[in-house]
């Protein structure tokens, strides 16, 4: 007589336990869910001199840029590293008489990050089609202290990156996209998929 009570509490207490693991599961799935669909908008930017365009994604930051050839500049807020995920977009007219040759723009590159950057290590230059159009992708790395203030807690970061030079004979962009090394591969998908959505004029 006294083990029926007992019997009916544990059945009590096992249904309990499911349903919590069932509210926690079902709140770990519309997180994921909520998550998922923030990351997967993403906002097309148009260099307004050319009409190429290339979709971003919708909550990294964007801002303006000094420089006439620059119609990009944006990066991921929620890096985690001192250093933000970034893409620069570029754009460059050839001359028409005389355009440049692709290959001639990409030691030029090359040279110009062996000048300018501190700890450019060359990693690979290789060919690839965007949209239809011939392009090289040059992958390196170089060293930059993000935070650059006596006696801030911040070391040097080492920064992997690609350019993604797509060229026609009229003009050619430059798509610059960087981060922190130790999270290149987890951005990698990102970066990825910009340079799979660009289109060009």
């Amino acid at each position: 007589m006294t083990t029926a009570p007992v019997s009916r509490r544990l059945s009590e207490d096992y249904r309990a336990d499911l349903l919590v693991a069932l509210v926690v599961a079902l709140a770990l799935a519309a997180g994921w869910l909520f998550k998922s669909s923030l990351t997967s908008r993403t906002t097309v930017v148009t260099d307004p001199n050319s009409q190429f365009k290339a979709a971003i994604p919708s909550y990294w930051s964007t801002r303006e840029s000094d420089s006439a050839d620059t119609f990009l500049a944006a990066e991921n807020p929620n890096a985690p590293s001192t250093f933000k995920s970034s893409v620069l977009g570029q754009s460059f007219l050839l001359d028409p008489e005389n355009p440049t040759v692709l290959d001639a723009l990409v030691d030029r590159l090359v040279q110009q990050h062996g000048d300018t950057l501190i700890g450019y290590h060359l990693l690979d230059i290789r060919a690839q089609n965007v949209a239809g159009a011939e392009a090289r992708v040059v992958e390196y790395a170089y060293i930059v202290q993000p935070i650059d203030q006596p006696f801030r807690a911040s070391v040097p970061v080492v920064v992997h990156a690609t350019d993604t030079l797509i060229y026609t004979p009229k003009e050619y962009w430059l798509l610059t996209l960087a981060a922190d090394e130790l999270i290149y591969a987890k951005e990698l998908p990102s970066f990825d998929r910009i340079v799979a959505s660009v289109r060009l004029p």
